[in-house]
């Protein structure tokens, strides 16, 4: 078996995006996430759904399943990444870490991709985020 973490991206008119911006919410969490995530979209930063299942179908192909067990996004350069596959293993590269601990504040984790922090987590989210 094969898995992957996959980031779909964020898709233009289907899933979250949509929803968010019909809900006509307040909540300040959900007004500035909806100002992020119109920004990405005025920026290019956004892609279609067929666009995210076409990284899907090439994930299934098997040609990438050197990246088993790692996140991966439709952003990502799957040939690029084959071409640095020796390095990716073994440098145990782009897997997700959840660090919560002494070393973090104790309201806080931290979840990291390939060692590289990406993000607060608050505790209210842990186990969403776990």
């Amino acid at each position: 078996m094969v898995l992957f973490a996959f980031h779909p991206g964020i898709v233009r008119n289907v899933g979250l995006l949509p929803d968010m911006q019909s809900g006509g919410s307040t909540r300040p969490e959900i007004v500035d996430t909806l100002a992020w995530l119109n920004r990405q979209v005025a920026d290019g930063r956004s892609v279609t759904a067929e666009q995210s299942a076409a990284v899907l179908v090439q994930l299934a192909s098997g040609r990438y399943d050197f990246l088993n067990g790692r996140y991966v996004t439709v952003y990502d350069d799957l040939d690029l990444l084959s071409e640095q596959a020796d390095q990716i293993r073994q440098g145990d590269a782009l897997t997700l870490r959840l660090a919560c601990g002494e070393e973090t504040a104790a309201s806080r984790c931290r979840v990291a991709v390939a060692n590289e922090e990406l993000a607060d987590v608050s505790l209210s989210m842990r186990n969403w985020a776990c």
